[in-house]
């Protein structure tokens, strides 16, 4: 990993949702929720990465989560940080990308 030159924050998560459905009140553990972001960055920087991961990538995965849930179907717990597995936090020179599918080639996560 190089600190010099342009490149980007990134974080990637998933999140480990407790639900129950409708009917039962068995909890279970939805894992199935992937997210990440990005933010252009001139150089690296870990202060400045450390104050982007707490006011501009977290509020961000939480409003990406917030709006996933709705309409699933299922009795989900409130939003709780505690939840977020944290997968990738760093400064890269080249985004992560999608290696297969439609997407494939293009960045993994989106721009904030």
């Amino acid at each position: 990993m190089s600190d010099d030159g342009p490149g980007f924050f990134y974080y990637r998560c998933i999140y480990r949702y407790p639900w129950t459905d409708q009917i039962s009140t068995t909890i279970e553990i939805d894992e199935n929720f992937h997210t990440a972001v990005y933010t252009p960055v001139p150089k690296q920087d870990h202060a400045k990465q450390t104050t982007w991961l707490k006011n501009c990538a977290l509020p961000a995965v939480e409003a990406d989560i917030r709006k996933w849930h709705i309409g699933m179907g299922r009795n989900y717990e409130k939003f709780n940080q505690v939840y977020i597995k944290q997968q990738d936090f760093k400064y890269y020179k080249t985004l992560p990308q999608y290696t297969t599918g439609p997407l494939k080639g293009q960045p993994f996560g989106r721009q904030i």
